[in-house]
């Protein structure tokens, strides 16, 4: 990644040997010169974080959406950035599941945030592992720019839940963990889950 150079007169000034330091003119004009390279750095720094996704305005931010073919809907600027940057990676994806992934975790909290399951050779489905919170991310459009980032031909489907994992009905007779959130035999030593004893 290039990073901005913000001390250009400082570096030349310190390339100079120690005989024309002491020369405070000499040293002047080799400063006024250099400082010319620092604005056009600084312009051009300018124009590059006035288009960048990460650092744009709004006005800016939507104009880019525009050029990827990402609309905003209403959302949080922050939200529509992230939108614009899994509809860029959506955009380079060739379809294969580090690519849907890629776009998943992007809009879904990064590389612990999500599981995926496979259902058929043709199916697959994207868990969030963690609560969904609609107010923040639009599950529908989630959903939308996981499908466009898959094969042709292949399903896919985003799984989530709005409450969390530890309070969620699930079916299992779970003889290991019985204490919280499943449906489970009244029948194996007191195994079952929290609607075990009205089954």
């Amino acid at each position: 990644m290039i990073t901005p150079v913000t001390d250009h007169v400082e570096q030349g000034l310190g390339k100079l040997i120690s005989r024309y330091k002491r020369r405070r003119r000499f040293a002047a004009w080799v400063a006024s010169s250099i400082r010319q390279f620092q604005e056009i750095e600084d312009a051009a720094w300018t124009v590059i974080n006035s288009r960048d996704v990460d650092t744009c305005d709004a006005p800016r931010l939507e104009l880019l959406g525009k050029v990827v073919g990402q609309k905003r809907r209403g959302e949080s600027l922050e939200r529509f950035r992230l939108y614009v940057k899994a509809r860029i990676a959506v955009n380079k994806s060739s379809g294969r599941i580090a690519d849907v992934l890629r776009a998943a975790r992007l809009l879904l909290g990064g590389a612990g945030s999500v599981t995926i399951r496979f259902g058929s050779p043709m199916f697959f489905r994207i868990d969030k592992v963690e609560p969904l919170d609609p107010v923040t991310t639009d599950p529908v459009v989630v959903a939308e720019l996981i499908r466009e980032a898959t094969s042709a031909g292949v399903g896919s489907a985003l799984v989530y839940s709005l409450s969390p994992a530890a309070t969620r009905f699930t079916f299992s007779n779970l003889t290991t963990n019985p204490s919280t959130h499943t449906f489970g035999s009244t029948t194996s030593g007191g195994a079952g889950g929290k609607l075990s004893a009205v089954a």
